[in-house]
């Protein structure tokens, strides 16, 4: 799969589109999983987890987690990329940069954003795996903290980091986070806006560095895309984004939360009734379960009778298999302390998932695709992984974690 990086002072967002070139066969233009600046960040976000562990977040799933908290108060911030390559290794994603895109047809879009201490680059295997099924993936890197590290612009290019938001322990956690997805949630707007200029290839396309500068790859984007039922998706804080901007934005059509951390909207008691016409689909993980996320997720249940709402969760599963992380990290005692160590295979997780939002999304569009006939038999090979239902009655839930 193709991709390339955009980036203004109002949009910071990794595109992933569908190709025709050979990803084997270009291997010396796959990009470089997390450059060190975001690694010494990942420290950052892992080192605010440990000093105030977020509302409505379980965390059985992390084995050790005292231990992670004494031992990254000593781990030094500009040498943890040199440490995280000496146990992993330099790692590559197998897309390309600035790739031909395939315009045999015009492709749907996908807009996702990313969960908490994450990135743009940091759920690639959901995002390129979209694009190989023929979607336009734009992933916003979002600006407002969240992210483990962001930059913005400014109208000259200059370039000013954007450092991960630690939340101190007299501050209202509820006011800092629904401040922040209100802002995640105009982002996720501008990216669609992008797609909407990209498609028409006005002249207002900027390339990664500098406003002023034109990058002639982006108006190979022209009428590549079909822009009638733009899908709004995300991961963890990115599930709340998505719910807030299904309720903003009307072009937003489809929605999919991926185990939705849904503690920014606690107090949104009207967004339910804002999407009550617009198919959603929860794909939870089962380590994640927990009564007050449920409870808030199961006044997304009710719509219209014809708007299609699914809640399931997958047997096995935890809060990190949506991330690249899991298939990153070597050590398997390291992936045991920081939550990533799941019963049922990542690989599988990660498959089902993608194949889930796949499924529904083609349910949803006029689309076409030769893979639906792969997707609805390995779904129903793994049928029995598979756990339906909105609310607390079909699972056992977990306790909110303090650290």
């Amino acid at each position: 799969m193709g991709f390339v990086d955009f980036a203004n002072h109002n949009v910071l967002a990794r595109i992933y589109y569908p190709t025709k070139e050979k990803c084997a066969e270009n291997h010396q233009k796959w990009p470089l999983w997390g450059d060190d600046e975001y690694i010494s960040g990942l420290l950052v976000f892992m080192k605010a987890m440990t000093h105030r562990w977020p509302s409505w977040a379980p965390r059985g799933e992390y084995q050790h987690f005292d231990k992670i908290r004494n031992v990254t108060q000593w781990l030094p911030q500009t040498g943890f990329p040199s440490i995280f390559r000496l146990l992993n290794g330099r790692v590559h994603v197998p897309i390309i940069d600035r790739a031909a895109i395939n315009k045999d047809k015009k492709w749907p879009l996908v807009v996702f954003s990313h969960g908490l201490g994450c990135a743009r680059f940091t759920y690639s295997q959901i995002c390129y795996d979209l694009a190989s099924y023929g979607f336009v993936v734009i992933a916003p890197e979002h600006r407002d903290g969240s992210a483990c590290l962001s930059y913005t612009f400014d109208k000259s290019g200059k370039k000013w980091a954007i450092q991960h938001k630690r939340v101190e322990l007299h501050e209202e956690e509820y006011f800092v986070r629904n401040r922040q997805v209100r802002e995640r949630c105009h982002e996720a707007l501008q990216a669609m806006d992008l797609a909407f200029s990209l498609n028409e290839s006005e002249s207002a396309q900027t390339n990664f560095y500098h406003e002023k500068e034109q990058d002639p790859f982006l108006e190979s984007f022209k009428d590549t895309m079909d822009l009638s039922n733009p899908v709004m998706c995300g991961h963890s804080f990115g599930g709340a984004t998505t719910l807030m901007a299904l309720a903003t934005e009307p072009k937003f059509k489809i929605g999919i939360v991926l185990d939705g951390w849904l503690f920014p909207i606690r107090d949104e008691m009207e967004l339910p009734s804002k999407v009550n016409q617009k198919p959603i689909m929860f794909v939870n993980t089962e380590s994640f379960l927990n009564e007050e996320n449920l409870k808030k997720m199961e006044t997304f249940s009710d719509s219209q009778e014809e708007v299609q709402r699914t809640c399931l969760y997958i047997l096995g599963s935890v809060h990190q298999n949506h991330i690249d992380a899991p298939f990153v990290i070597r050590g398997a005692k390291i992936r045991k302390m920081v939550g990533m160590h799941s019963e049922t295979c990542p690989e599988l997780v990660m498959a089902l998932n993608n194949k889930l939002m796949v499924q529904f999304i083609r349910k949803h569009t006029t689309g076409e695709g030769s893979c639906e006939t792969e997707v609805e038999n390995d779904l129903k090979k793994h049928e029995k992984l598979f756990r339906t239902g909105f609310g607390t009655e079909h699972c056992d839930v977990n306790p909110a974690g303090q650290p």
